[in-house]
C-alpha cells in the first residue's frame, strides 16, 4: 500500500474559464464611430452655414452677444457710461437684429469634428457585457426578420439605454458610449 501512494503524484489543477493568454485586462477595444462622425460633419456644415448667415448680418465674426458686446464696449472705451443700446446707435445698428442673429446662430448645435472624439474605446472589464447586448441585439434583430409584429421600443427601457433604437438605420444597437471607460 506504502508503495503505490508513492507513486501517486496529484496533477495540477486546471483552471477555468478565459485562457489568461486571452485575457489581457489592460487591454482597450477600440473602433472609429464612422456614421456619429458623418453626422457630426453634417451638422457641423449646418452650423457654418448659420454662422455664416449671423457674420453677414453683424458684420463680425464672434460667436455669442456677449463677446461682441464686450468688443463694442472695447472699441469704445472713453463712453463707458453709455448703455450698450446707446453704442449700438452710435455704430448706427439694431440692438434686436444683433439679437436675433446670434440666437439664431446659438440654436444651431455645434458639434466638435475632432476624429479622436468619435472613437470609441471600450475596457476589457466591459467587453463581455458589451458582447451580452450586442448578442440581445443580434436576437432581437433576427426575431424581427421573420415576425415584424414585435414591438422592440420598449428594450430601451428594459435594458437602461444599453440598447437604443437607431432611428436612421431603423435598427437596434448597442449604446457603445457606455461602455467607455470615461462614461459617468
Amino acid at each position: 500500500m506504502q508503495n503505490l501512494t508513492s507513486d501517486l503524484v496529484a496533477k495540477p489543477k486546471r483552471s477555468k474559464g478565459r485562457p489568461k493568454k486571452n485575457f489581457d485586462p489592460s487591454k482597450t477595444y477600440s473602433w472609429f464611430d464612422e456614421s456619429e462622425y458623418q453626422r457630426a460633419l453634417r451638422d457641423y456644415k449646418r452650423w457654418e452655414d448659420a454662422f455664416a448667415e449671423c457674420k453677414n448680418l453683424t458684420g463680425s465674426e464672434f460667436e455669442t452677444l456677449e463677446d461682441y458686446e464686450n468688443e463694442l464696449r472695447l472699441r469704445h472705451p472713453s463712453l463707458e457710461k453709455l448703455d450698450i443700446e446707446q453704442l449700438y446707435i452710435l455704430e448706427g445698428n439694431q440692438r434686436e437684429t444683433f439679437a436675433a442673429a446670434f440666437t439664431d446662430l446659438k440654436s444651431v448645435n455645434k458639434p466638435t469634428v475632432n476624429k479622436e472624439t468619435y472613437t470609441v474605446k471600450i475596457p476589457s472589464k466591459n467587453a463581455l457585457q458589451y458582447s451580452q447586448y450586442l448578442a440581445i441585439v443580434q436576437a432581437f434583430t433576427e426575431l424581427r426578420k421573420d415576425n415584424s409584429k414585435i414591438n422592440i421600443m420598449m428594450l430601451p427601457q428594459l435594458t437602461n439605454n444599453n440598447i437604443v433604437f437607431d432611428i436612421r438605420s431603423g435598427q437596434l444597437r448597442v449604446n457603445a458610449y457606455k461602455f467607455t471607460e470615461d462614461y459617468r
